[in-house]
């Protein structure tokens, strides 16, 4: 598999941000900056996705109608019935 496009960007941070970043490459072993703020900004988006995933979750439940909540607890509880009785085997 061949490497990612980039794009060169500029930007200012603060100082006492890129005293972190060159810390962390030190650290890690990581010798350029631009890898260190590239693994950075990802596990910030992975966090930010999986927060929306959460919101959503919880966004999706709470609109859920009494006959809907209820159907959705009998299907929890029929396949936790089934996952046990699978589990006792």
């Amino acid at each position: 598999m061949g490497t990612a496009r980039k794009t060169k960007v500029s930007v200012t941070i603060a100082t006492e941000l890129l005293s972190q970043i060159d810390t962390y490459s030190e650290r890690s072993g990581i010798r350029n900056r631009s890898n260190v703020i590239e693994l950075w900004l990802r596990r910030a988006a992975q966090m930010e996705a999986a927060h929306q995933l959460e919101k959503d979750t919880i966004s999706y439940y709470e609109s859920l109608t009494a006959a809907e909540q209820a159907e959705d607890s009998e299907w929890a509880a029929v396949s936790t019935g089934s996952f046990t009785t699978l589990g006792d085997e």
